[in-house]
């Protein structure tokens, strides 16, 4: 079944706005050219799978930033041209030809090795075969310029050898000429020159018989003759016969690549329109950044759940709206004055779902959607004088069109049912209509101002009401969707604001007659206090948000401490082990000296190293205090440890664990963490203070425990496992991860090398899959690309 939406439906949608907009983000002339002929895919899955590469593109750019290089021209006119017998590129065709064959194997070579992450983008790129041949052929033979280089053939090379020593042979004479002393005083400028790609001399037209040769030309003033020796006459003519030879070599090269062109145009077309696809997903994803954009979702229930939409044509700021059609409903009556944001929010409504049935995101913060395979739309003025159609006329064609197509897949949109003739007809004939649609299960969403209408859509149980407030004390709009209750037309307060005379207001309630007047006034107290209800709901979220960022200072203030504290006893910790290193090494050049006096005197030496043990332990101890007062709002003495108590591990580098005392022995303790076991010296611990803060350690977790032994070997930033085998290389890394895991380091490097690929891929693979890692990704390509993996370890 094939998707029905008009050119009026587009039209009155505004979708091809959307699409300029977009297409201003191309960069490629395919690209854009793909763009402006974006419509409606003709399924669910074919929209879907184009939403698919806009994720994964995002993915690419964002993760792991390959972004293809998609600057490219135009290449219709020139694949036309080579695909003709007897035709040729230029040099300069051939240089824009291998930029995009270029730039194609390039990101071929970048993607494959994510391929299962990126299939909807990366399985054409891996069924097209890269041109290798031809890449090699126009590389070897033109320029970046567009020039063919001395080397394209040895026939060209050799001719262009004779042309350059020609050359200066032509111009090692006529230097002699400027040289001498006599003939300068002939030479309007001492200079060699050309005409008609003959090497001359330019002399003053009164001496131009000194120099024999032959008169070329005259410069304009007359006063210049352009002579060309006697002595130049037989080089210049070898000159002209090398340049043609030249030319027909350059024609015979050209000739010879647009042939290896001509045998992969197939090829070289698939190449050009993946690259162009790839542009258009580049403007879709620079579209989804400027404009705040999500990605929607096709849904089985025939429903549309729109949050936080913003229609991308309104200027300035645009307050976001939530539309949302249930699938229990048939559809949505919007009430509500006039200039209140009702029909924006038809238009919203229409123009989301196109865009996401066309593979384009929306400005909003959540969207799901049913994919509607018809979609009609009857908004706006469309009077015809041509056809002799009034307003209502021309309203009641499009509703005809639209009752003789629309189905249970069908979406129709209508902007004030039943306007444009007699109020009383009108909103009976709108009442019909809708009681129509709905029994047959049509989806609609339309907009009115009838009171009739209304209190159908109150009393139907398949019809959903709805309103944009308006604050009948200010008459101001608020443009806030609210389903569930009316919206009143609000014409009388409008007129008396303006100025109308209060008999005339009084005298039209009274035309309205008192049943009139009474659903009005309900509707209007509803509407009070809805804006009430929406004035405190917007206090609240404003106290939300400020709570929320009283939190998120707080947290950061909080962390910003903690990272203080550990930082002041990392600092500390170096300080006393240099001071230790300094003191010791002091104390040990003491000893030497003191050696060999007491050599003979063992009790002095005794006494001596006893003192350095006494000296030393004073300056732990001393040390030790200045690291207490740190903690000493959340440790206790290690004595009073006991299994199930809340510690904190003490392992180096201003790094802290925290955990829970799961086995204690004499010496060593295992600590239990969120995420893995370790098992530590008890003299490293410290028990927590607080009571609440890791209790939910107590019960076992769900996850795998993982068990390592903390070391005290210094902490390496980098892990080079080149040369080694595969299973070798991984158990490396992983004894290197668990130690800089504990050490406290956030980002280690792997150094693997790019090899067969193989020590790569098991390592990504490992990493993937490690409970400490928190993401890896390569390299820039600048610090090793490829060859070195950048692993996030998680805090």
């Amino acid at each position: 079944m094939t998707v029905e939406i008009s050119r009026d439906t587009l039209t009155s949608l505004e979708f091809d706005k959307i699409i300029d907009i977009i297409s201003r983000y191309a960069r490629s002339e395919g690209g854009y050219e793909k763009i402006k002929g974006i419509r409606c895919c003709q399924s669910r899955e074919e929209a879907e799978r184009e939403l698919r590469k806009l994720v994964q593109y995002k993915k690419l750019a964002e993760e792991l930033k390959i972004v293809p290089d998609l600057s490219h021209k135009k290449f219709d006119e020139i694949l036309k041209r080579a695909a003709k017998e007897g035709s040729y590129l230029s040099g300069e065709e051939l240089s824009v030809l291998l930029k995009l064959l270029e730039a194609f194997k390039l990101f071929k070579s970048a993607i494959l090795p994510y391929y299962s992450e990126f299939p909807d983008i990366a399985s054409p790129v891996k069924a097209t075969p890269v041109p290798h041949n031809l890449i090699d052929e126009i590389t070897n033979s033109v320029d970046r310029n567009g020039e063919l280089k001395p080397e394209a053939s040895e026939k060209l090379s050799e001719v262009n050898a004779e042309i350059h020593e020609i050359r200066n042979l032509i111009e090692d004479n006529l230097e002699r000429y400027i040289k001498n002393r006599k003939v300068r005083e002939y030479l309007q400028e001492t200079v060699i020159t050309m005409r008609d790609n003959r090497y001359v001399l330019p002399l003053k037209h009164n001496f131009k018989g000194k120099i024999p040769g032959v008169v070329h030309s005259y410069s304009g003033s007359g006063e210049t003759v352009f002579v060309e020796p006697f002595s130049i006459v037989e080089l210049n003519n070898r000159l002209k016969i090398l340049e043609k030879q030249k030319e027909r070599e350059v024609k015979k090269i050209l000739q010879r690549i647009t042939s290896l062109v001509r045998d992969k145009l197939d090829v070289i077309h698939l190449i050009h329109d993946i690259m162009a696809d790839l542009d258009v997903s580049a403007a879709k994803y620079e579209f989804l950044k400027n404009y705040s954009c999500t990605i929607p979702e096709f849904v089985k229930p025939r429903e549309i759940r729109i949050y936080g939409a913003r229609h991308p044509l309104i200027k300035g700021e645009v307050v976001p709206v939530d539309i949302v059609l249930e699938d229990r409903f048939s559809g949505m009556v919007i009430t509500g004055p006039n200039t209140g944001g009702k029909t924006v929010c038809l238009k919203t409504t229409g123009l989301f779902i196109l865009m996401a049935q066309s593979g384009i995101p929306v400005p909003a913060e959540r969207m799901e959607t049913y994919f509607f395979r018809k979609i009609f739309t009857d908004i706006g003025d469309e009077s015809s004088i041509e056809q002799s159609l009034s307003t209502f006329a021309s309203h009641m064609n499009n509703i005809k069109t639209i009752l003789d197509r629309a189905d249970r897949d069908s979406l129709v949109l209508i902007d004030e049912l039943g306007a444009g003739t007699d109020p009383a007809e009108g909103g009976a004939i709108g009442t019909a209509l809708l009681e129509y649609i709905t029994e047959r299960g049509i989806k609609f969403l339309v907009t009115t101002h009838f009171n009739i209408i209304k209190k159908f859509a109150i009393e139907h149980p398949k019809v959903q009401i709805a309103s944009v407030l308006f604050d009948s004390r200010t008459l101001k709009a608020l443009y806030r969707l609210v389903i569930g209750i009316p919206g009143r037309s609000n014409a009388l307060e409008i007129a008396l604001n303006i100025g109308i005379r209060n008999e005339i207001i009084s005298g039209a309630r009274n035309l309205l007659g008192e049943e009139a007047v009474e659903f009005d006034k309900a509707v209007k107290d509803i509407g009070e206090k809805q804006v009430e209800i929406q004035k405190v709901y917007e206090e609240l979220k404003n106290e939300k948000k400020i709570v929320e960022e009283l939190r998120k200072s707080y947290e950061e203030k909080l962390n910003q401490t903690n990272e203080y504290r550990e930082m002041l006893r990392s600092k500390l910790e170096k300080e006393y082990a240099e001071f230790l290193s300094d003191y010791r090494k002091k104390i040990d050049g003491f000893i030497g000296d003191l050696k060999e006096k007491t050599r003979e005197n063992r009790e002095a030496r005794r006494k001596l190293e006893e003192s350095f043990g006494e000296a030393k332990r004073e300056i732990e101890e001393y040390l030790a205090r200045k690291l207490e007062f740190i903690e000493q709002d959340q440790v206790k003495e290690t004595e009073e440890i006991k299994e199930g108590d809340e510690v904190v591990v003490r392992i180096g580098y201003g790094k802290s664990i925290r955990g829970v005392v799961e086995d204690l022995g004499e010496k060593k303790a295992l600590v239990r963490t969120p995420k893995f076991s370790i098992e530590v010296d008890v003299k490293n611990l410290r028990k927590v203070g607080s009571e609440s803060e890791l209790s939910f350690l107590r019960e076992k977790t769900d996850h795998d425990t993982l068990s390592y032994e903390v070391d005290t070997g210094e902490a390496s930033w980098e892990c080079d496992v080149r040369g080694l085998r595969l299973d070798e290389a991984v158990s490396r890394v992983k004894s290197f991860i668990e130690r800089a895991f504990v050490r406290g380091l956030t980002s280690v490097k792997i150094i693997h090398g790019m090899g067969t690929g193989v020590l790569r891929n098991g390592i990504m693979d490992f990493l993937k899959n490690n409970p400490l890692v928190e993401s890896c990704s390569y390299e820039r390509a600048e610090l090793g690309g490829y060859g070195c993996t950048v692993v996030k370890l998680k805090i």
